[in-house]
This record gives structure tokens, C-alpha cells and sequence, in this order.
């Protein structure tokens, strides 16, 4: 096998025969597989790293939208605080009449 192999990264012709033909054959189709194998793998990862891009943005989005969020509650909170104070003042000064 291992004679198959070294003819065979030298390209040296095999006798059509020869036990090291079968090998070199089944090398060369083991090869082909794993080179499958590797070009589904990388475009199995090339989708991933893109799905993960997405997710990252889409996280972004939302992050972004719970601060506005934030922002406008303790807004509304602060008005509501004021204008509580408000109509306490306009209370006191009717009552004060």
C-alpha cells in the first residue's frame, strides 16, 4: 500500500494489474470522498457563520429597541413624577384659599 501511494503522489505509472493499481484506486477514490466531504463540511460552516451574522444583527435590532424602550419608560416616569408633584402644589394652594 504504501508503494501505491508513493507511485502515486509521483505520478508514476502503475501497472494496470498490479495489487498497487486497487490501492492506488481505492486511495484515489477515498480521496475524492474525503474532498466531498471537506467542500459539504465548508459550506456547512459558510452557512453557519452566516446564520450566526444574523442572529448578531437580529440581537442588535432588539438590544436597541429595549433601550428606546427604557428610555421612554423612566421618561414616562419622570413626566408622571412631575405631574403628580403638579397637581399635589395645586392642591395644597386650593386648600390654602
Amino acid at each position: 500500500m504504501t508503494s501505491a501511494i508513493a507511485r502515486w503522489h509521483s505520478n508514476v505509472p502503475l501497472s494496470t494489474n498490479a495489487p498497487e493499481q486497487a490501492y492506488a484506486d481505492k486511495l484515489e477514490a477515498e480521496m475524492q470522498e474525503m474532498a466531498i466531504q471537506l467542500h459539504q463540511v465548508c459550506a456547512q460552516l459558510e452557512s453557519m457563520k452566516q446564520q450566526v451574522l444574523q442572529e448578531r444583527e437580529l440581537r442588535s435590532v432588539v438590544e436597541g429597541c429595549l433601550m428606546e424602550d427604557r428610555a421612554a419608560w423612566q421618561r414616562l416616569q419622570h413626566t408622571s413624577s412631575e405631574a403628580s408633584t403638579v397637581c399635589r402644589n395645586m392642591t395644597a394652594a386650593m386648600i390654602n384659599m
